[in-house]
């Protein structure tokens, strides 16, 4: 296992970045699952352009799915933004 480069390790992420950081929350890392680890079959995979690693996309009604990252918040490296 890896550590997860979505956290660093910590198991939580802090966002989501669309918002001031004055009310950002923390929660669960949506790419871990909050265990710090990352597997090393998904080592090629990057942040999620749209959601910024969230999981979720704007606004915030009843944490609507991104699209694009499936709630992971991160993406194949290979894969083309959409």
């Amino acid at each position: 296992m890896l550590t997860c480069p979505n956290c660093q390790g910590k198991g939580k992420i802090t966002g989501p970045k669309w918002v001031p950081v004055t009310i950002q929350r923390e929660k669960t890392c949506p790419s871990c699952r909050g265990t710090g680890k990352f597997d090393p079959k998904f080592s090629g995979w990057v942040g999620c352009s749209r959601c910024k690693n969230w999981g979720t996309i704007e606004p915030l009604i009843e944490s609507p799915m991104c699209p694009k990252c499936k709630g992971k918040g991160m993406v194949p490296s290979c894969r083309k933004d959409e």
